[in-house]
């Protein structure tokens, strides 16, 4: 029985087959004027001939093909299918000529646009070196990012608990109650208040954090990208939400897996945004 899946997979290669074949049969065609200086006495006739020569056709599909390596990310990406092919050692031949081993000269080929999206949730969960090591002075010393305590669901969680705690007593307070009882009705109203205070001051503090270290993880990655002489559009999103931010970290796509060269500047941001963007306060937020 025909594997439906693979007949759709089949039939969509020889599409794209057919229109790239006709796309480069078309610039194969090509002719290009040649230059007055090799057209020789002709040039200098009162009505110089038109005279024409076929297309660097080499010259055209090399960068083109280094193009395609580019957007995919890297050379490897590109012939990750079989990398192990005579097809695939010919053609890591040729990029290499055209100096696609090179990064920086791999990123001034490049014409998709690049998107990156932030996992900070992902950012939260690793560990920072911190050195030296107690037990070995010559490797870093790691610990987690953020301690016990310190992540927004705990701190959130906490302050439920207190919250909760705290209108435990006051019904303590007010065991003989009549529900129509104003002083009752006040303090409860107050207590509601102040708690539902506290949890928006709490998630608009770690809004902030995630802010502001998303918008030093976007400048590290242009920084980086001009270094590299990118000039393709790139795009850096991120949950802000600290409520949101669990969900959106399992929805990140694996870079790596699909562009290596948005994978790289992913990871030098990473490397390089500074961390305690996420775990202090700028002056403002904590002054609320």
């Amino acid at each position: 029985m025909t594997d439906p899946v693979l007949t759709d997979h089949t039939r969509e290669v020889d599409e794209i087959g057919a229109q790239v074949i006709t796309l480069l049969t078309r610039a194969a065609r090509l002719q290009r004027p040649v230059p007055d200086m090799l057209r020789g006495p002709a040039a200098a006739a009162e009505q110089p001939p038109r005279l024409t020569e076929p297309v660097d056709f080499a010259g055209f599909l090399v960068p083109v093909l280094a193009a395609v390596a580019a957007n995919r990310g890297s050379v490897d990406a590109l012939l990750a299918g079989r990398p192990s092919s005579w097809e695939a050692a010919a053609l890591r031949t040729l990029l290499q000529s055209a100096g696609c081993e090179n990064e920086e000269l791999l990123a001034s080929y490049r014409r998709d646009p690049i998107h990156i999206d932030v996992s900070i949730e992902a950012i939260l969960a690793t560990d920072v070196p911190v050195a030296p090591d107690p037990t070995d002075p010559s490797a870093p010393w790691w610990r987690p990012l953020l301690g016990p305590g310190e992540s927004f669901d705990e701190q959130l969680s906490a302050l439920e608990q207190a919250d909760g705690d705290a209108y435990t007593a006051l019904e303590a307070r007010f065991a003989d109650r009549d529900l129509a009882d104003p002083e009752w009705s006040a303090a409860e109203n107050r207590l509601t208040a102040e708690s539902a205070a506290r949890e928006t001051a709490l998630r608009a503090l770690w809004k902030a954090r995630y802010d502001r270290y998303l918008a030093a993880f976007r400048a590290t990655v242009l920084a980086r990208a001009a270094e590299l002489g990118i000039t393709v559009e790139i795009e850096v999103t991120g949950e802000t939400d600290p409520d949101k931010t669990r969900d959106a970290a399992r929805a990140v796509t694996d870079l790596w897996a699909t562009d290596t060269l948005a994978a790289q500047l992913y990871e030098h941001a990473a490397l390089h945004t500074p961390t305690e963007l996420l775990t202090t306060d700028a002056p403002e937020e904590t002054s609320r």
